[in-house]
């Protein structure tokens, strides 16, 4: 499920992993707090994003966590002042390295998870 960020508490998110659902945290690189389809939600910046997924992981869900971000407008990209196609890889994993998320909580929610998740079983 996506964009869940904008929309769960950790409690709810939580409760949404214990079903066996992949958490997809998309919206890294998204710094703004208001949500025009919720205002009553404040949206996360990307550290908070890092502490929900911290909080996923120390529940014992990071084989359900899946990171990506919207690079759908031309206003998001380096050219345009944006974050960028290497925004994850340059910012976000970094930060979430220096607050202990390991190599391999990372490897599973960047290459192991997304690959159970689109493999095909015909």
């Amino acid at each position: 499920m996506s964009h869940l960020e904008r929309t769960l508490d950790i409690e709810q998110l939580i409760e949404f992993a214990h079903t066996g659902v992949i958490c997809e945290f998309d919206l890294f690189g998204t710094e703004i707090s208001y949500y025009e389809a919720a205002n009553h939600f404040d949206m996360p910046n990307d550290a908070n994003r890092i502490r929900l997924i911290q909080k996923l992981i120390n529940e014992g869900y990071d084989d359900h966590i899946t990171i990506s971000h919207d690079i759908h407008t031309k206003h998001r990209l380096m050219k345009w002042s944006g974050h960028g196609y290497s925004h994850i890889l340059l910012n976000v994993i970094p930060k979430m390295i220096s607050r202990g998320i390991n190599v391999e909580q990372i490897d599973q929610m960047m290459i192991k998870t997304p690959c159970r998740w689109l493999t095909i079983n015909i």
